[in-house]
């Protein structure tokens, strides 16, 4: 395992106060949360190879549980006032529990809990609550945030660019503009590619590419997380994949694409992958966009 998941001594895990709801339980139980993600680190870092691999182990067991054990309690918060989103809310949290927690834990157990499976489980999950919390628990108590967008009439391509730039806007706080109108894939400030596949019931396939500088995942990673980064690693590309997963989403529910279209995977591109996608496809939207962090693209294509 080497003798610290985190060569870079500035990351560190930390809780803002912007993520409180205001409900004494909940809050305590998510600050909980990013402790155990602090604990693990700890362990990590200061421990000899099998003791760490050891106390990683059960680290990320104690997360598994004390994770169920809030969402039950959340669970049964939303029911107590009635909250409309309570079915979709609760899918969510199926999914962390029943699909990504268990495919993360099947990733550490078939690496002995090395350093970079390690990164990537810590920078999935920390991504996952900071997203989660900000945007989908927020909306219990009827704040602005996690509200569906009422998009106008027209193309698809019109109301997908008008849900992102508001989502982006909300989860990110970042004023952002286009600057290209028609982005062709290039690379751009050694740019991280990802890919969001949807699926509809016809078989339909839609795919979105998001393109993001990295100094625009260092910031947000800072913003976001907490966290000070100066190099790309596999917690980052964790903390990016679910980030942009969650951002996917986000949009499809805008969008009232939800009950259409289910998320089946998102994947990094290399860009000789983009290089070939762009190529051979019909790309019905392509922007790169400018923020004051960064820039990033996204396009999409159907087959």
């Amino acid at each position: 395992m080497g003798s610290s998941v985190f060569n870079d001594k500035k990351m560190k895990i930390m809780w803002d106060n912007r993520y409180n709801l205001g409900v004494e339980e909940i809050d305590k139980e998510h600050q909980q949360l990013f402790a155990i993600i602090r604990k693990i680190v700890g362990l990590v870092e200061n421990g000899e190879e099998r003791k760490a691999q050891h106390a990683c182990r059960e680290g990320v067991k104690f997360f598994k549980n004390y994770t169920i054990i809030h969402f039950a309690h959340e669970e049964n918060f939303m029911s107590s006032l009635n909250y409309g989103g309570y079915e979709r809310h609760k899918k969510i949290h199926d999914d962390l529990k029943k699909k990504i927690l268990p495919a993360m834990e099947e990733e550490l157990e078939k690496n002995n809990y090395d350093a970079e499976s390690v990164r990537h489980f810590l920078g999935i999950c920390t991504a996952w609550l900071t997203t989660h919390i900000k945007v989908e628990d927020q909306a219990i108590l009827n704040r602005e945030v996690g509200k569906r967008m009422q998009v106008e009439a027209g193309s698809l391509e019109l109301r997908f660019e008008k849900a992102l730039l508001k989502i982006v806007h909300e989860m990110y706080d970042l004023e952002i503009e286009p600057i290209s109108e028609h982005y062709t894939g290039w690379d751009f400030g050694r740019a991280i590619f990802h890919e969001l596949i949807f699926a509809d019931e016809k078989g339909e396939i839609t795919h979105i590419i998001f393109a993001l500088e990295q100094k625009l995942i260092f910031s947000l990673a800072q913003k976001q997380l907490g966290i000070e980064a100066d190099k790309m690693n596999a917690f980052l590309l964790g903390a990016v994949k679910e980030i942009l997963r969650g951002l996917g989403n986000q949009i499809g529910f805008y969008l009232e694409l939800e009950d259409q279209f289910k998320s089946r995977s998102g994947v990094m591109l290399s860009t000789g992958e983009i290089a070939e996608i762009f190529n051979k496809r019909t790309i019905h939207y392509s922007k790169l966009f400018r923020t004051d962090m960064g820039n990033f693209a996204c396009s999409v294509y159907t087959r």
